[in-house]
């Protein structure tokens, strides 16, 4: 999970575990053996991670809150809004869970290209964050503009057709990855490279600037010694014809 989600636990002072990556025995013990200690557990997964792309168990997660008492769900969707779901509200609402989740965040400096974030939940979570959030009550609001750009975000995904060339592109870029090895699988706009050398990842980082691509060597330790990658985040303005010419490289890297 995003480093900002355990900044956010630091602050709540609550008791946490980790169980490990989408690993849903993992989760299950965890459950087993702390919840008799708690009056409440909460689960924080991201719908879509950032840097392999790959999507949490949502359903598999979902079915574990309901079968234990007190337990919710709590899912970022940062890197799923505007790629997955009706008008792009993400993988919850692709996968028709939206009501069935305590809390849901979506941040608009990714797919939105604005700035700021929402948090979705029920009327008496809201009246708890607005009334002693302290990160929240005390930073200074969003500026009318942003505002504006945010509406202006939603009003594209509603009246274009962005996000449908989105997953064409995505499913595109899916196809001309099979081809390569160690591409990790994904089927989100997030698709990573793994190079397994920080050297390897920024001469291929350079390679591709010095043709007109950006996309971002991710090294260690940002990412565990042995898998590092260039990261590569697919756009609805991309061409096939760029697509193309990005795979016309790799395959001669």
């Amino acid at each position: 999970i995003h480093a900002s989600i355990y900044d956010g636990i630091r602050l709540s002072h609550a008791a946490y575990f980790k169980f490990r990556h989408n690993d849903l025995s993992s989760l299950k013990d965890l459950l087993s053996r702390h919840k008799a200690s708690y009056n409440n557990i909460y689960i924080a997964v991201e719908s879509v991670y950032s840097m392999d792309g790959d999507t949490a168990p949502l359903l598999e997660i979902v079915d574990l809150c309901n079968a234990n008492d007190n337990t919710y769900l709590m899912v970022d969707e940062a890197h799923a809004i505007g790629v997955f779901g009706t008008q792009g509200r993400g993988l919850c609402s692709a996968l028709n869970i939206e009501k069935k989740i305590f809390a849901r965040v979506y941040t608009y400096g990714k797919a939105m290209g604005c700035h700021g974030a929402t948090v979705v939940g029920s009327a008496a979570l809201r009246s708890y964050l607005i009334n002693f959030s302290r990160a929240f009550i005390y930073s200074t609001a969003l500026p009318g503009h942003s505002i504006e750009a945010i509406l202006c975000a939603y009003k594209l995904l509603i009246e274009t057709q962005q996000q449908e060339k989105l997953q064409e592109n995505i499913a595109y870029f899916y196809s001309k990855s099979a081809t390569i090895k160690n591409f990790i699988k994904s089927q989100s706009s997030i698709h990573s490279l793994v190079v397994g050398d920080n050297t390897r990842a920024e001469e291929l980082e350079l390679l591709l600037a010095k043709n007109g691509m950006h996309a971002k060597a991710i090294k260690s330790p940002t990412v565990k010694a042995g898998t590092e990658r260039v990261r590569f985040c697919i756009h609805a303005y991309n061409t096939r014809e760029e697509i193309d010419n990005l795979f016309n490289l790799l395959n001669v890297f």
